[in-house]
């Protein structure tokens, strides 16, 4: 069963004779070549497969140079698209960016635009903004992102890259003119970037003269984790698994191949969670007790966390603090210790091959047992079962 109550068919016969597979990905640092990484995983493991990539002289004639099987990859242009469908062989798409007439398997870019509102809620942002762009998965994670938005009674709008910046052809216009619209903005506020062109984010942050995150906490979709933490500031991400991605839909291709039909819907991948990094820090709250109170859970939280050092930190009462916390973020101080070990051991789960002792230990929990427990009950699934939705398997 896939992620998204999809059917994913499997393969059953041929299962020793070599396939041509033509891969076509670009963006090598970022979701394409992540997600090519774990269509090679998938060749490695089945060992019937001869993956190419894709030639600059993509054509019809080049796929029958080569006896492709099936194709597999990004098709982002209608040029593209037309020469694989006219080629007749078995296609998965792993794209979003517009409509192609192929099976698709993607991240599901409605959770990730949920995901990225919730965690500027839970560090109490109440003024959302979201910058969308042209192309659909951009406007499915704005769609996402209001959702949340709205549903937590929250002013929150969205608004078009090329509508702020229309300049795209003049880097240094570009940032003056995004700079323009982010000086601008209520001030404490989070902004989701569910598309962006710019190359790098300090030249906007400093000619809108603003603090980051004290004034604009950011998020982006992690395409490119590397760019993401060399940024001025490190910015924060919403993760998917682009290698499960491209394993998924190689194991749908192989499936197609052998002549089973392609799911009537989209197979969609739900992101892994969040990074936080120095761009969304903060707590978006105006008591510096409740403030402190956040930062030394989320600094502590995972290290044998313990009240009473809490309490020796603040100046005020525990009860006083457990009140104004509650009213300011919406949720207990025990709420939000949990929170930070569950995110923590969601990201060692899906990210790191350590045991489940290992795993509750480094996340601050008593043990392998407190750690099945909290997800089953706030995730609804065990944690080994968490661990291989985002990961390829066969």
């Amino acid at each position: 069963m896939a992620e998204d109550g999809v059917d994913m068919p499997t393969n059953t016969k041929n299962e020793h004779q070599p396939r041509s597979v033509v891969a076509v990905f670009g963006d090598a640092a970022g979701f394409g070549g992540r997600a090519q990484a774990g269509v090679f995983q998938y060749a490695r493991e089945r060992q019937h497969w001869i993956v190419r990539k894709s030639r600059r002289e993509f054509s019809v004639k080049s796929l029958h140079e080569v006896g492709a099987a099936g194709v597999i990859g990004q098709f982002a242009s209608e040029r593209m698209s037309e020469i694989v469908r006219s080629y007749g062989a078995p296609v998965v798409n792993v794209s979003r960016v517009a409509e192609r007439p192929f099976p698709l398997v993607t991240m599901n870019n409605e959770a990730i635009g949920r995901m990225a509102a919730q965690h500027l809620l839970d560090r109490g942002y109440r003024h959302l903004f979201c910058v969308s762009g042209k192309v659909i998965y951009a406007h499915e994670r704005a769609r996402g992102f209001e959702e949340v938005a709205f549903a937590a009674d929250c002013m929150a709008s969205t608004v078009v890259l090329d509508d702020i910046a229309p300049r795209r052809d003049h880097e240094l216009e570009f940032e003056r003119q995004v700079a323009a619209w982010m000086s601008n903005l209520p001030r404490p506020c989070g902004v989701f970037f569910a598309f962006w062109g710019a190359e790098a984010f300090a030249p906007v942050i400093h000619a809108a003269q603003v603090r980051v995150p004290e004034d604009v906490a950011m998020v982006m979709v992690g395409d490119d984790p590397v760019r993401c933490e060399r940024e001025d500031p490190p910015v924060s991400t919403v993760d998917y698994p682009a290698e499960h991605i491209g394993y998924r839909a190689a194991q749908l291709l192989d499936a197609m191949m052998d002549g089973q039909p392609a799911p009537k819907r989209p197979i969609l991948i739900d992101p892994t969670g969040v990074t936080e990094r120095a761009s969304s820090s903060a707590v978006a709250v105006n008591d510096p007790d409740v403030q402190f109170a956040a930062q030394y859970i989320r600094r502590n939280a995972c290290r044998d966390f313990d009240f009473r050092r809490l309490e020796e930190e603040i100046t005020v009462s525990r009860r006083t603090l457990e009140r104004r916390f509650r009213a300011l973020l919406g949720r207990t101080l025990q709420e939000e210790v949990l929170r930070v070990q569950m995110e923590q051991a969601k990201y060692l789960l899906a990210e790191t091959d350590l045991s489940l002792q290992m795993v509750a230990a480094r996340s601050g929990m008593s043990g392998a047992q407190r750690l099945c427990h909290a997800f089953k009950e706030h995730m609804g699934m065990t944690p080994k079962q968490y661990r291989m939705s985002g990961r390829p398997h066969a």
